[in-house]
């Protein structure tokens, strides 16, 4: 196990670009409306009002190209993992199917790091225990849960997980008890 904060620079975007057969040149940066960032209050879509608790993670829509050309993310777009790592739970989340995956970071408290993969339809092959390949696909992002209108896209979270954490305690609740779960804004993550 590495200690944070030596977290070496994610693959994610550079991953779910060559998978997805983005043009690898063109890609500059995530898109992020007020509401879509890690730790705002208000929702982005639909009535656009309060959250229950402040949003665990980044929600991801759209890209911007180096033209400034902005790029929708649709439904069946393959995502990768963050970093390498082992699928730990998958469960039902309010559009589809959230992924858990642990990774071999701690920090200096000894909590492992864990990243989360929200409406998303999970690949067959993909179950708790299995240690995909980097740069391989776990889901494609699901299309979107009827009347909401909420569109479809990605929700990535990421935090540190107490290390005697059962995988059942893995979900969005425990985020805002802070007890077991400590998040971390997954931007800095993946824009590196």
């Amino acid at each position: 196990m590495t200690l944070f904060p030596a977290l070496p620079p994610s693959t994610f975007t550079r991953d779910l670009v060559a998978l997805n057969g983005f043009n690898t040149g063109q890609f500059r940066n995530w898109l992020l409306k007020p509401g879509m960032a890690y730790n705002d209050p208000e929702k982005w879509w639909g009535n656009q009002g309060p959250r229950p608790s402040p949003h665990e993670g980044i929600d991801l829509v759209s890209y911007q190209d180096q033209n400034e050309q902005v790029h929708q993310l649709e439904p069946g777009t393959l995502i990768p993992l963050l970093y390498p790592g082992k699928i730990v739970r998958i469960f039902n989340d309010l559009v589809a199917r959230t992924v858990v995956a642990g990774h071999d970071y701690r920090n200096t408290s000894g909590w492992v790091l864990h990243t989360f993969y929200a409406h998303m339809v999970v690949l067959t092959e993909v179950s708790p225990g299995l240690y995909p390949a980097p740069g391989e696909a776990v889901g494609t992002i699901a299309s979107p849960a009827g009347s909401s209108g909420c569109p479809a896209h990605l929700h990535v979270s990421a935090a540190w997980v107490s290390p005697d954490t059962p995988p059942e305690k893995l979900r969005w609740q425990e985020f805002a008890s802070k007890k077991i779960i400590a998040g971390i804004d997954p931007l800095t993550l993946i824009n590196t």
